[in-house]
């Protein structure tokens, strides 16, 4: 326990030139080409060890499904049409309905997630692990060049934005 509460945990760093040697098991021979994709795509990151497989073999099966419903929703369209019958079986109109592909594709986009982050190759997940979570820096527009102005005149805190070069242009 230190002065100010507990003491933060020691981060191993992972042995980079044992990794750059780990074995990558092939992918299941009944893998599409969406799935031959994301298992070739969850191999690149570190975190993934070869015990992974089982569980990345069932996300690349769910990329599967989900490509070959994304092409069936492609041709048949998002909004499908029924006839409307009376009881005496007399035609009286359509009914347009969602495709019932879609609600698949967002029960399969959930199950993603949760391996995903079994994996630790979300960035929410990585943060939990300890991993080193990149944040993107955005580059300066116009908009925040004349925000930084605005803020300037007024005498406000200015807002800090990367401008490419590291130097705000003088326009």
């Amino acid at each position: 326990m230190g002065q100010r509460g507990p003491v933060a945990k020691t981060l191993t760093v992972p042995d980079f030139a044992a990794l750059s040697e780990r074995v990558i098991p092939p992918p299941p021979s009944d893998l599409g080409t969406a799935g031959a994709r994301a298992w070739a795509s969850v191999w690149e990151g570190i975190q993934v060890q070869s015990s992974d497989a089982l569980v990345v073999s069932q996300l690349c099966r769910l990329e599967d499904e989900a490509s070959e419903l994304r092409e069936l929703i492609s041709a048949e369209g998002a909004m499908l049409t029924r006839k409307q019958s009376t009881s005496k079986g007399e035609i009286v109109g359509e009914e347009c309905y969602a495709h019932p592909g879609i609600r698949e594709l967002r029960r399969i986009g959930s199950e993603q997630l949760v391996i995903l982050k079994e994996l630790g190759l979300s960035p929410t997940a990585r943060a939990r692990l300890g991993l080193a979570v990149l944040h993107a820096v955005k580059e300066a527009d116009s908009l925040d060049l004349l925000q930084r102005k605005r803020a300037e005149r007024l005498g406000e805190p200015v807002p800090p934005v990367a401008w490419s070069g590291g130097v705000w242009p003088d326009a």
